[in-house]
């Protein structure tokens, strides 16, 4: 395996997909025996990834994935998602790829997330501010405001929110 590795050659003839479930299987499944809650997470956040990049390449093999798959990956999510979640996300869904190098199924420091373009999520600043503002989306946002049987404060802090581009969740964190 060392002397594979220093000329490096992996073993990268298995898909994303069979990383994937042997990852969730030899990984997750023992080393969080006891967090339920964080084992699925991860799950969910890495299962996320590889759909997406099965999606538009199926049948993939590992060591074919690139740094543009995880971007546009990623690009798709600053529609949606709040910052830090996107780089939380990141940051766990690179684990599998970690996996994959101890394994030797993909090259040393070739971990496409780690490897990814960093300045796609942007910081919250005036320069993104539509990001922000999109926060809470308008078809969720104008029923609530028309909704009478809503009492006036609720309707009231989700206007707030909306306006001044504060995700829901970190509002209800406030003290």
């Amino acid at each position: 395996k060392k002397m594979l590795r220093t000329l490096g050659l992996t073993g990268g003839d298995i898909k994303l997909t069979e990383v994937f479930e042997e990852f969730d299987k030899n990984y997750l499944q023992k080393k969080y025996v006891n967090n339920n809650r964080l084992k699925n997470l991860i799950y969910a956040n890495v299962k996320k990834l590889v759909d997406h990049i099965e999606e538009s390449h199926p049948q993939i093999l590992i060591n074919k994935v690139d740094t543009g798959m995880v971007e546009n990956w990623v690009f798709e999510r600053t529609r949606t998602q709040a910052v830090s979640t996107i780089k939380k996300d990141k940051g766990r869904t690179s684990w599998l790829f970690d996996y994959a190098e101890r394994k030797d199924y993909i090259k040393p420091n070739s971990n496409p997330v780690r490897n990814s373009d960093k300045t796609i999520v942007k910081p919250n600043n005036k320069a993104n501010q539509k990001y922000v503002n999109n926060a809470i989306p308008d078809e969720f946002l104008f029923p609530v405001l028309k909704d009478q049987t809503i009492p006036s404060e609720y309707r009231l802090l989700w206007t707030i929110l909306r306006f001044t581009g504060i995700d829901p969740s970190d509002a209800l964190n406030l003290k």
